[in-house]
């Protein structure tokens, strides 16, 4: 007698059961990652003023505004550290620059990229992200206010509308991966991301 005879081939075939398990359940995570798409902007996201004049050379005074301006919000509403070394473990090495104003003295990462709304450049915002690879913001795009944007690209895009909320007053001094910490538990509480990314 042949040993394939003795297998029992209805035990190896794949089960439909298992199937029709699956095949719900990825629907509803490709449902969802299409859902947090909504509200978001158009945008442009470059890394600097050079990269957005080379793409638009008629434009290039529209490029400025929204660099300058982006830039005077990371200034303003950007995140602060008493210590270099507090910086750098959510930014990473060298990813810091020296602050100060009125007799105090603050860290805050370098503004990664800018984005500028398609449909009005004076509507800019700054990103950040992060070059080190164990922080929460390796790789993607933060707002100022710590909302995880999505992942780090530069392009035309849909960033959240959180990259476009800034709140008056909102300079708090973070400690050693407070910044990530915040980023990260606004990211599992609800929906900073957007599409595109």
């Amino acid at each position: 007698m042949k040993r394939s005879k003795q297998i029992n081939l209805s035990r190896m075939r794949k089960s439909w059961q298992y199937r029709s398990k699956i095949l719900p359940s990825l629907a509803v995570l490709a449902t969802g990652g299409s859902l947090s798409g909504c509200g978001g902007e158009d945008v442009e996201v470059f890394s600097t003023l050079g990269d957005c004049e080379n793409r638009y050379p008629l434009r290039s005074q529209e490029c400025r505004y929204a660099y300058d301006r982006a830039l005077a919000q990371a200034n303003n509403f950007g995140p602060r550290y008493l210590k270099e070394a507090d910086c750098e473990f959510d930014f990473g090495q060298g990813e810091c620059r020296e602050q100060s104003s009125d007799n105090r003295v603050w860290f805050m990462p370098y503004m990664s990229g800018f984005a500028m709304h398609d449909d009005d450049y004076r509507r800019s915002t700054s990103l950040f992200s992060s070059k080190r690879r164990s922080s929460p913001l390796y790789k993607k795009w933060v707002s100022s206010q710590g909302n995880i944007l999505g992942k780090q690209r530069f392009g035309a895009q849909s960033l959240s509308s959180h990259a476009f909320t800034h709140k008056s007053g909102s300079r708090k001094i973070f400690s050693k991966g407070g910044f990530g910490k915040l980023a990260a538990s606004k990211a599992r509480s609800g929906g900073s991301f957007s599409r595109g990314g």
